[in-house]
């Protein structure tokens, strides 16, 4: 992507709140039961206390605690069937992999893709190859460079079969027999 001034200072916060949610859903999450309040109810209890998350999409502390959330399934269900895992990491504060999520109005444009909250973003590369229906955005940085990558529905047809003769060949023969027909 090619962020304005005014859009990079739009995206960090993203990022920020991306980060802050996924670590304050941690003592909710790293229990190996249940916890009787899910961690996306406490995110939203505790909003009102932090006026600078609606500066940013809702999407990103709620999908951030969704990947937290799939991050410890993963765990507990190796950890089940007996495979070798690592304990989930905590996401790092300086430019190492940092991204979000959003999910729902994401739109394609020829140049640019129009994010909630930051609006129409220009990209370097043309965009028009993505046809169908846009399911998320995951906007990372690296480098200081931002990227976006779109998970897109696409309709597909269903392939048609092969019309002919079947051949088939055993692998296990030494000599091939000849058909009549040659």
């Amino acid at each position: 992507m090619d962020p304005t001034e005014q859009q990079r200072s739009l995206l960090a916060p993203s990022v920020g709140t991306a980060r802050y949610a996924f670590h304050g859903g941690w003592p909710c999450a790293s229990a190996c039961w249940m916890p009787e309040i899910p961690c996306r109810t406490q995110w939203n209890a505790e909003k009102p206390q932090r006026s600078w998350v609606y500066a940013v999409s809702p999407c990103c502390g709620q999908e951030a605690l969704r990947e937290l959330d799939w991050a410890f399934a993963n765990f507990w269900r190796g950890r089940k069937e007996g495979r070798r895992v690592g304990f989930p990491h905590f996401r790092r504060k300086h430019g190492r992999r940092d991204s979000f999520r959003l999910t729902g109005s994401s739109k394609v444009h020829p140049r640019s893709v129009s994010l909630p909250r930051i609006g129409c973003v220009r990209t370097k590369e043309t965009t028009e190859k993505f046809r169908g229906r846009i399911l998320s955005a995951t906007v990372s940085r690296e480098a200081d460079r931002w990227y976006v990558s779109l998970a897109v529905e696409v309709e597909r047809d269903d392939p048609q079969p092969d019309v002919g003769p079947v051949a088939g060949i055993d692998r296990g023969l030494t000599s091939f027999a000849v058909l009549s027909d040659g």
